[in-house]
């Protein structure tokens, strides 16, 4: 009696050692498998989410035709494959001595609302600069700033946010009418 209670329970132990073992392979099979979802997903996140960038090809201090004023027009897209919500802007420029660098304060930020995937929208800032101010920046004198950040929201309601900063005069001279593009600043310039 005694040898079959032994087997027993010898028989049991090894019908646990084998669950056992069946459960600890079963753990180190899903832990890899949820790993590889997690990083699917943050991949799919980084791929699919909004990207609104500021380019420099597109910012330009020219004269307006019907004012006569100097403007400063830029674009920004929306780079990403889904919307950005919420989305704001704020910005300002700044005129200086190239001696001593001052950036502008930001104005109050205004509602752009959503932009969608590839979205191209042109915004301008009117300046007070007469043909003189303009002369200084052609010869570096004086120095001419935009910068400013657009907020929003992507379809993963992460906040993200852009800042940009371009100039011309100092050491990028402006090259007036014919070479109108102005340069990236070395601060400023951020994305999230």
């Amino acid at each position: 009696m005694e040898t079959s209670v032994l087997v027993l329970l010898r028989e049991a132990w090894m019908t646990l050692s084998h669950a056992n073992v069946s459960i600890i392979i079963s753990l180190l099979l899903v832990i890899p498998a949820y790993w590889s979802v997690a990083i699917s997903r943050k991949t799919a996140t980084r791929q699919l989410r909004a990207y609104i960038s500021v380019g420099v090809e597109y910012f330009r201090l020219e004269r307006n035709s019907s004012s006569g004023k100097w403007v400063i027009n830029f674009t920004y897209k929306n780079n990403g494959l889904t919307p950005a919500y919420h989305t704001s802007i704020a910005f300002a420029h700044s005129f200086c001595d190239s001696a001593k660098i001052e950036l502008p304060n930001l104005a109050q930020p205004y509602l752009l609302g959503t932009v969608g995937p590839s979205d191209l929208l042109t915004d301008s800032e009117p300046t007070n600069l007469s043909d003189s101010d303009v002369e200084g920046l052609k010869e570096g004198k004086t120095v001419l700033f935009l910068s400013g950040v657009i907020k929003y929201v992507d379809a993963f309601k992460a906040r993200r946010q852009t800042e940009f900063c371009f100039y011309t005069g100092g050491l990028a001279p402006f090259g007036g009418p014919d070479d109108p593009e102005l340069t990236v600043y070395q601060r400023g310039n951020d994305a999230n």
